[in-house]
């Protein structure tokens, strides 16, 4: 989510939709390291770890760096404001681990392969997907609302002027309108 909330900020407003789509792919990149672990083949590398290399700043920068080299320029950005933007998204994954205690509670190695000290935020308010809806997932979406409002880019919300039908079972004819 915090993708789409920094597309909505930075993206043109004509293309903000498929650039937060591409940032959420990207944000979800980091997670790639727990593959092993649900496959049976836990390492004990603290490069590979779950919450290692790929939750770093230097991660987080290599892989927008190779997006924007090999790939089009998503919405028509610019590759500078796309290399930002997916880099913002990817270490957004990272920072926003350290304030979780999910898993091994070890915390997040944000400056790997350089130190692999392990960064928790003071405060770890995310236990669980509840705490995780409450602190980031409804913040988020909120902040995303009042950005695209901001900038007067249109919601995807049906108009609320317009009549709305319902049918519990197809009958071969038209809904009826609803007034």
């Amino acid at each position: 989510m915090s993708a789409v909330a920094i597309a909505s900020a930075i993206a043109p407003r004509e293309s903000w939709r498929r650039v937060a789509a591409i940032g959420t792919v990207a944000a979800i990149a980091p997670d790639l390291d727990a593959v092993p672990k649900l496959l049976g083949h836990w390492t004990d590398s603290v490069l590979m770890a779950h919450r290692g290399l790929t939750h770093s700043v230097w991660f987080a920068m290599a892989a927008a760096a190779c997006f924007c080299v090999t790939s089009w320029r998503p919405g028509g950005m610019s590759r500078t404001r796309t290399f930002v933007y997916l880099a913002a998204a990817l270490l957004s994954h990272g920072l926003l681990d350290t304030f979780s205690d999910f898993g091994d509670g070890i915390g997040v190695a944000l400056l790997s392969p350089v130190t692999q000290e392990r960064f928790k935020a003071p405060w770890q308010p995310i236990t669980g997907e509840i705490s995780e809806v409450l602190f980031c997932l409804i913040p988020l979406t909120a902040l995303t609302v009042g950005v695209l409002r901001k900038r007067r880019i249109q919601l995807p919300i049906p108009d609320r002027d317009q009549p709305v039908s319902l049918s519990l079972h197809d009958t071969g004819r038209p809904p009826a309108q609803v007034e």
